[in-house]
């Protein structure tokens, strides 16, 4: 068993707000992240911090759309 399968298995168990929640909270945590690596990435890298930019518009709608899925699943339980 991998460290996701875990993850998996214990989700599964969890209300699906309470999981789209977690889901939302990555996304924020991954978006604070990768607003540090831009404070610390050097302006004569461009690459890197096209990147870095692309990362974080991709996380952002991550964000966006978790927060829809918070805001769908209220109340709901996983049907197994």
């Amino acid at each position: 068993m991998d460290k996701y399968t875990r993850v998996r298995e214990y989700s599964a168990k969890q209300r699906p707000s309470t999981v789209a929640a977690s889901v939302h909270g990555d996304f924020a945590a991954l978006i604070s992240m990768l607003e540090d690596q831009l404070a610390n990435v050097g302006e004569a890298d461009e690459r890197a911090r096209e990147h870095i930019l692309q990362a974080k518009a991709a996380a952002e709608r991550g964000l966006r759309l978790s927060a829809k899925l918070v805001d769908l699943t209220r109340g709901e339980q996983i049907k197994n």
